[in-house]
C-alpha cells in the first residue's frame, strides 16, 4: 500500500511540473512582443518601433500586436497597423496608409497608388536632416528653386511669380551630401508642370542636380549682398521710395558693415544702412534730403541679386566688377 501511494504521489508531482513548464515566460526585452502571453505578435520585428516619414512626418510608432499611435503636425492618433502578403497598412483618424512595402538600410520603403500614379514613401528610423539655405537652377528657359518652406521642401518658378502654386518633394538620404529626390503625393492639388530633379548633390562647388540624367549645375542662395549692384530689366520697379529703371539705373553697393550708397542716372548719390537675416532685408535710404525705410526679401544667386518689394515687385540686379 505504502508504495502504491508513493508512486501516485510521484505521478502527481510530475503532472504539477509539466502544467508550470508549459506556461508562457513573458518577454520581457522592451519591445512591446508576446510579455506575459497578453500581446499576440502580428508585426514582424523589424517593422516595430519608431519610423519618421518624409519632412520627418508623419511618426509611426508600431507595437508588435498591431495597435500603436500616428504623430502628425504636433497631433497624437491611435492606429492600427497590418504587415500582410506584403502589404503594409495604417489606418487612424488622421493618416491612412497602404502599399506595398520593402525594407532595407534602416528604411521603411511604401509604394503607394495616388490617383493613378505610383509614388514612393520613405520611412527612417531618425528624421532627414536636409541641407540649409534654397538652391536656383536653369532647366530649358525657365529658373526654379528648390526651398525649405514651413517644414516642407517646394519647388517652384524663380522668381516667385504671384501666388506660385509649388511642387512638393522630399529628399531621401543616400550618402554624405548626397540625396534621391522625391515627389510627395499631391494631396493638395497636382501643380504645375515642372522639372523635378532625380537627384541632388550637394558635396561638389559648386552643387549639382541631375533631371532626366542631364547633370546640371545649380547655385545656393546667399545672405550674402556685399559688392555693388546695378539694375537690368527694363520697365520701372519702386525700390523702397526709389524707383529703377532701364532708362534711369541706379547702382547699389552693400558695404560688409551694413551701411551704403546708391547713385542715380550716374550723378544723384544717396546713402543707406541695411541688415539682412534670413532673406529679410531692412533697408533705410538717405536721398535728396529725404528718407525712407522698407521691409522686403532678396536672394542672391552667384553675380544675381533679386529683391522684392512690399509691392510684391521684383527688382533684378547684376554684379558690378
Amino acid at each position: 500500500m505504502k508504495r502504491i501511494i508513493a508512486l501516485l504521489m510521484a505521478g502527481l508531482l510530475m503532472l504539477s511540473f509539466c502544467a508550470c513548464s508549459g506556461t508562457p515566460s513573458g518577454n520581457t526585452d522592451g519591445t512591446g512582443t508576446n510579455q506575459g502571453g497578453n500581446m499576440a505578435e502580428v508585426i514582424p520585428r523589424e517593422l516595430q518601433g519608431a519610423w519618421y516619414g518624409p519632412y520627418g512626418q508623419p511618426m509611426l510608432i508600431v507595437n508588435a500586436d498591431g495597435t500603436g499611435t500616428v504623430i502628425l503636425d504636433t497631433k497624437s492618433f491611435e492606429a492600427v497597423f497590418t504587415a500582410e502578403n506584403n502589404i503594409f497598412t495604417v489606418v487612424s483618424e488622421g493618416y491612412n496608409l497602404s502599399g506595398d512595402y520593402t525594407l532595407a538600410d534602416e528604411k521603411l520603403t511604401v509604394k503607394i497608388t495616388y490617383e493613378g500614379k505610383e509614388y514612393t514613401l520613405i520611412f527612417t528610423r531618425t528624421p532627414v536632416e536636409y541641407p540649409d539655405g534654397s538652391y536656383i537652377y536653369n532647366y530649358g528657359e525657365t529658373t526654379y528653386e528648390i526651398t525649405p518652406s514651413e517644414g516642407e521642401v517646394i519647388v517652384c518658378v524663380f522668381p516667385p511669380e504671384d501666388n506660385p502654386t509649388p511642387k512638393k518633394i522630399y529628399l531621401e538620404y543616400t550618402e554624405e551630401n548626397i540625396y534621391i529626390v522625391h515627389p510627395y503625393p499631391p494631396y493638395d492639388g497636382e501643380g504645375p508642370d515642372i522639372p523635378i530633379p532625380e537627384k541632388l548633390d550637394t558635396g561638389k562647388n559648386p552643387p549639382e542636380i541631375t533631371i532626366d540624367g542631364e547633370t546640371v549645375v545649380i547655385y545656393e542662395s546667399s545672405d550674402d549682398i556685399t559688392g555693388t549692384w546695378t539694375t537690368t530689366q527694363d520697365g520701372t520697379v519702386s525700390f523702397f521710395g526709389v524707383t529703377n529703371s532701364a532708362t534711369v539705373p541706379i547702382t547699389y553697393t552693400f558695404n560688409a558693415d551694413g551701411t551704403g550708397t546708391i547713385l542715380a542716372m550716374g550723378i544723384i548719390p544717396g546713402t543707406m544702412t541695411y541688415s539682412v537675416d534670413n532673406g529679410v532685408l531692412n533697408l533705410t535710404v538717405s536721398m535728396l534730403g529725404d528718407t525712407e525705410s522698407g521691409t522686403g526679401y532678396v536672394e542672391r544667386v552667384g553675380d544675381t541679386l533679386f529683391v522684392w518689394n512690399m509691392d510684391e515687385e521684383v527688382e533684378i540686379l547684376s554684379k558690378v566688377g
